[in-house]
This record gives C-alpha cells, structure tokens and sequence, in this order.
C-alpha cells in the first residue's frame, strides 16, 4: 500500500500525545518528536543485544555441556565399549537435541518480548510496525537457530591443544581459549558434526512446527465450542447452529497470521542454501516438509480459521530483502564450508601433489603429524606429566603416537630430552593459501553464473512485458478518448447553451421593442 493511502495506526493516535499540523492536508494530526523517537530505538536496540547476548550465553552454556559430557563418557566408560568409541557422536546428538529444546523455547519468549518492543518504539502505520518486527525477529531467529552451526564450522576444532601442549592445562595454565581447545572435533573432522548438527536442528524444527500448527488450532476450536455448548440450555440447540455460530467458533484471523508463514520458509530457506554443501539432503528434507505443509495448512484454513480478509499489496515487503540478503550468504558461506570445514583442498593437494599413484590412499598419514610421549616427561617439558595416570608410566617413555595436523614433527636426530613445539610446516601454509583462493573463485563464479541466469531469464517475461505495455497503452488511448469525448461533448453543450442564451435574447428584446414601441392611432392606420 502506498504511504500517502495509508492509514496512521489507532494505537498511535491513542498513545502519542503530542500534535502538530500536517503540511499536506493542513491539519492537527499525532506527531512523535525525533528525540523521543531516537532515544525509544536507542532503548529497543539496546534490549536486542542484551538478548542476543542472551543466546550466545546459551550457545556456549550448551558447549560446556557437550564438553562435560564427552569427559563423563570417556572417564566413566569402559575402553573397549561402544559409548567410548562413540562418545563425540553421542554428545553431538544429545546436545544438538538440547539445543533444539533451548531455541524453540527461546523464540517463543523472544516473541513476545519483540512485540512489546515494536509497540514502545510507537510505528506511526501498520507497514512501519510489520516490518520492524519482522526484523527484530528474523535477526533473533538467524542468530538463534544459525550460529550453533556457524561455531561447528568455522570456530570448533581450531583452537586445539596439540601434544606438546598439553601439560600446560595438567599444569594448571589456562588461556582464554583453553575450553574451546578442549571442545576439538571427530577425527574425521567437523564436517560430520555439522551435518549431524544441521540435520537434528532442521528436522525437528519441521516436526515440531507441524505439530504445532495442527494442534493449536484444533484445541482452540474445540475448547471454543465446549465453552459455548456449555452456555446453551437444551440439546436441540446444542445440534442446531447457524453458520455463523460455527464460523464465530473458529480461531481468529489477524493482520500477523501470516507472519509466521513468512517466517518458518525464510528460515527454512537459510537451512537450504546457507549450509547445503554439509547436508545435501536438506532440499529433500524441505520438500517433504512443504508437501505436508500444504495439506495442513489447507485443513487449517478451511476448517479451523475464520475467513482471512483479503488485501491487495504491491510485493511481500522487507521478506524480498532478506530472501536475497540470505541468498548473498550462502554464496559465501558454501564457499567457506567446502574450502575451510571439509577435507576437500588437502584430500585434492594430497591426490594429485603427494600421492604416488594418483589415488586417495595413504591421505590419512599426510595428514598426521609424529609425537613421542618420551617429551612429556617433566624434566624435557618443564610441565605435569599429562599422560594416563593409572597405566605404568613407564611403557609411555618411549612411545610414539600421531595427531591430526600439518605440524612439523620432531628432527630424527634431536634428543628426546629436547622439548619440540611442533610448529606449523609449510604445507599448512600453502593449505590455507589454495582455501583463501578457492573462497575468491567460487563466489566470483557462482557471482558470474546468478548473473548470466538473471539476464537470460528475467524477472518478467517478455511477452508479458510486451501485453502489459499493450494494456498500458490501450488503457492511455482509451482514457484520450473518454476525455476527447467529454471536451466534445462539453463543446456541444457549451453551443447548444450559448445558441440557447442567443435565441432567448433575441426573443426576449423582440417582444420588448413590440411591447415598449409607441402603437400608431386608428387614424395613422387608416391614412396610411
């Protein structure tokens, strides 16, 4: 609707007190002064941080959670048991359910918190308001359900402590980075995770809103109709109702119905192209989800909800701008999880810079770096011995284990009394070089295929450009001829009234010389 045909709000002529005189029609009308309204955002921002806040504290509470119960599994459980060599898939799902409970539950909250805050903030029209919540709660919901996910693939398993490290935590000496250390991901890396994350989060948040969707309105409806049963005397009334008795039983339509419509495929939309390249299935997952989507919110429309009142709008409003914004995302974040969380640069490295037949074999020992557990011993480290307490210690003194990183191992030729740091090689450099240039040419490429798709197809047809620049033209020429029409016919008129006004006249000044001319006497006519 356009802004001048729109309305002001009745809540808004209702709680603003100030007036002043509109500069277009003249009058007194409600008006909020800039400093009231600045300092009611400055206040309404201010509250979405500290709920963001809120969010992170529950997404790092949820990590210390996972963490916690990694360390009880391994401590508590035998060695040769399937919860010990299935513990980070065990903790991964626990917590990725938690974490569903907790967003679910969080958005509900943030719900009602955003309309209390959209109506402090005093939108002066309806469209002002709609879209001020709409952003309030897609940027809650984006950082509610997407950055569990984004910590998985860009944060998680970065920051871990490497043999050489880790008498410096048995030592006491932590860092602020020393939980995230702990928090280090599968030996197959966080690309699993993430699709286990993803996958538990999408799912259930389809599940539970179609059940949501169904049983609300089925309880609201039947709880309506038991309360008015219960006001009526006989059973033959209770049997007969009229049409609008039962319609008025219905649950209520209101201007936000479809919000959350709007809402629940954005979302969706994020999960399918924001992280697609760590779940392909997720496009499958959301057809499914659409097809039952469709049915039910046919049985719900037609059988649960009164009539909606039909409005015409010129577009989906600040839904487009967030559709393409999350589009923009996903190019980049595709780009990242395929160069930066996969395997997929050093499993291509290892192929065809490293292998010797060309093939995938032997990638695993490239990718692992030499340790002796001879340097963990107190006089080498300067640091607790870290190593298993209850085994003898002594079998440890010259062992040597691997661990996942492009590390340079000890020299052959040092000393085992010599402490080594293990720093990164060179082929870890070059990794993160080939990833960094891998993020530049996929989104220039995908960049330059969107570009090329929007040219060959545009957004309108040309044939039905062509029909509507006919209408529009038909509709000119047709509007040139109903004015054409009515200037001729005004001009008919216009001769018609003067030919009218000069017959008058003439008649009228014909019979006042014939009724003030002197008359000649008898005898003049009789002479003459």
């Amino acid at each position: 609707m356009d802004e001048q045909e729109e309305q002001t709000r009745p809540e808004f002529e209702a709680n603003v007190k100030t007036t002043r005189i509109n500069p277009v029609t003249k009058h007194p009308e409600p008006f909020l002064p800039g400093w009231n309204k600045v300092g009611r955002l400055i206040f309404t921002n201010s509250f979405v941080v500290f709920l963001l806040l809120v969010v992170f504290a529950a997404v790092l509470a949820i990590i210390l959670f996972r963490m916690t119960l990694l360390r009880w599994v391994y401590r508590e459980s035998n060695v040769d048991s399937i919860w010990f060599s299935q513990a980070r898939i065990l903790a991964s799902m626990v917590s990725a359910s938690l974490n569903l409970v907790v967003i679910v539950s969080l958005n509900k909250v943030y719900e009602y918190v955003a309309i209390w805050l959209v109506n402090w903030e005093q939108p002066r029209t309806q469209s002002d308001f709609e879209h001020s919540f709409t952003f309030k709660m897609f940027f809650f919901q984006f950082i509610n359900f997407y950055s569990p996910l984004v910590y998985i693939a860009s944060i998680k398993g970065r920051f871990f402590e490497h043999p050489g490290d880790l008498g410096q935590r048995a030592g006491g000496r932590y860092t602020f980075l020393s939980g995230f250390a702990f928090d280090n991901c599968d030996t197959s890396g966080c690309f699993f995770e993430l699709s286990i994350q993803l996958m538990v989060v999408m799912i259930g948040k389809q599940l539970m809103n179609n059940i949501i969707e169904f049983l609300i309105p089925k309880v609201i409806h039947t709880w309506k109709v038991y309360f008015y049963n219960n006001t009526i005397d006989t059973d033959a009334e209770r049997e007969i109702n009229s049409r609008w008795e039962q319609d008025y039983n219905l649950q209520d339509w209101n201007q936000m119905a479809l919000f959350d419509e709007y809402l629940e495929m954005v979302i969706q939309y994020g999960f399918v192209t924001i992280f697609v390249s760590a779940f392909p299935l997720a496009p499958f997952f959301a057809l499914i989800n659409n097809i039952i989507e469709v049915r039910l919110d046919a049985y719900k429309y037609t059988t649960q909800i009164q009539r909606p009142l039909a409005q015409k709008v010129k577009s989906i409003g600040p839904w487009l701008g967030i559709l393409q914004t999350i589009t923009y995302i996903a190019v980049a974040s595709n780009a990242f999880i395929i160069a930066h969380t996969s395997e997929f640069i050093p499993r291509l490295m290892y192929q065809y810079g490293h292998s010797p037949d060309g093939t995938q074999k032997g990638y695993v020992n490239y990718t692992l770096t030499a340790f002796n557990t001879a340097r963990w011993a107190p006089h080498v480290s300067d640091l607790p011995w870290p190593g298993p307490v209850h085994d003898d210690r002594s079998k440890y003194d010259n062992f040597t284990c691997y661990f996942k990183a492009f590390r340079e191992s000890a020299p052959s030729d040092l000393s085992l009394s010599t402490y080594w740091g293990y720093p990164k090689d060179m082929e870890w450099m070059l990794v993160i070089a080939i990833k960094l240039a891998f993020i530049a040419v996929f989104e220039h490429v995908v960049t330059f295929i969107v570009g090329i798709i929007a040219v060959c197809i545009p957004d309108v047809p040309a044939s039905i450009k062509l029909q509507v620049q006919r209408e529009n033209l038909l509709a000119r020429e047709a509007l040139f001829e109903s004015e054409l029409k009515a200037y001729k016919d005004n001009e008919n008129t216009e001769v018609r009234r003067t030919s009218t006004e000069t017959l008058t006249t003439e008649k009228r000044s014909s019979f006042a010389r014939e009724r003030y001319s002197p008359r000649r006497s008898d005898e003049e006519c009789s002479i003459d």
